[in-house]
């Protein structure tokens, strides 16, 4: 194909995807979405001319969303945002620039569910793929991110501590005393809603949450002087109401153990197997699988510090955890709990 063949070709290319970001379709958006990822790094134009015409696509993509816009779209749209960023050069400061204000303004704002999910996918996406832009946001983003941590839907809670997550690796590679500034900051935060009376589950949920994501990827540096204070807390909620807030202390048991297994096996080594235990021996409602995942990864963090008492209950909880399901065959549950998927082959 001739240079002047191609250009004429990439130019009804660019036309229709163009028309497919404006579709009301969304099929056909995503559809624009997957071409424009792909397209990214083809060098088919001058790079600037490109980058900026697909920044704007994806502009027009997150405007139009609604409270009907489709979760996928919104997660394919700020992928594509994240790639836009990374390989961007000159022009990245500008667009990082233009989506985390945006973003925060739509977290600032009226309550609306799709709006409020786009901005922490982009703020997420940003922090991860450029995190040198992303740098000198990091305040606005921990002053504003916390009404997402803490909002009535797990979606956006979860995407908000996703966020929060990338941006703690951010963080962990800059200054030290700007880097416990941070982290506590973020501690003391989850730490003053966990405290608070009749605090709101989701309120909890996205605290706990974030003490998780603080165990994982602080290291010694915050975690290791308050790991008495944070078990704590985190048992008081073992026995709530709340089946998510439950299900997330479980969860977090075997965080603990890995982040500091000696302290852990001292004290809360004996109360966390005990309720574990008792979670799996409580009925069919109990959450099997985050249960099972939990032992298993309490034990390979302590080891042998599990007495045989207690080894042997566990052993025999999995063996009746194994058994055919009557009516159903062999049944698997727990084992894919991370894909949030329960196979019964028949």
């Amino acid at each position: 194909m001739s240079s002047e063949s191609f250009t004429h070709y990439m130019n009804d290319l660019n036309r229709s995807i163009f028309d497919l970001v404006n579709s009301p379709d969304v099929n056909q958006v995503m559809g624009a979405l997957l071409a424009i990822n792909e397209l990214i790094d083809v060098p088919y134009e001058e790079n600037e001319t490109k980058i900026m015409r697909f920044a704007n696509y994806l502009r027009m993509v997150f405007q139009q969303s609604t409270d009907n816009a489709e979760i996928e779209l919104l997660q394919m749209a700020a992928k594509a945002l994240g790639h836009l960023a990374r390989v961007g050069g000159t022009l990245t400061s500008g667009i990082v620039e233009f989506e985390v204000k945006r973003a925060l303004e739509w977290l600032e704002g009226d309550r609306s569910e799709q709006r409020r999910l786009a901005a922490v996918l982009v703020l997420r996406e940003l922090a991860q793929n450029a995190p040198t832009m992303f740098h000198q946001y990091v305040d606005t983003f921990l002053d504003h991110i916390w009404v997402t941590v803490y909002d009535p839907k797990l979606l956006i809670r979860e995407g908000a501590v996703a966020a929060l997550a990338a941006c703690l690796e951010l963080i962990s590679e800059r200054k030290k005393e700007w880097k416990r500034s941070c982290y506590l900051r973020i501690y003391g935060e989850a730490k003053r809603t966990l405290s608070a009376k009749n605090a709101d589950p989701n309120t909890i949920h996205g605290s706990l949450m974030t003490w998780g994501e603080l165990l994982q990827r602080t290291g010694e540096f915050v975690m290791m002087s308050r790991f008495k204070e944070v078990c704590d807390t985190v048992f008081l909620f073992k026995d709530t109401r709340d089946k998510l807030v439950r299900e997330t202390v479980i969860s977090l048991l075997p965080k603990l153990a890995a982040f500091c297994p000696d302290a852990f096996v001292r004290g809360y080594l004996d109360a966390s197997l005990s309720h574990i235990v008792g979670t799996l021996k409580s009925g069919k409602n109990a959450p099997v699988g985050i249960a099972y995942l939990a032992l298993g990864e309490i034990a390979v963090a302590v080891g042998d510090a599990i007495d045989d008492d207690k080894l042997n209950t566990i052993i025999e909880l999995v063996k009746a955890g194994l058994l055919p399901k009557k009516g159903k065959g062999f049944s698997t549950e727990v084992i894919n709990e991370k894909t949030e998927t329960t196979i019964h082959p028949s």
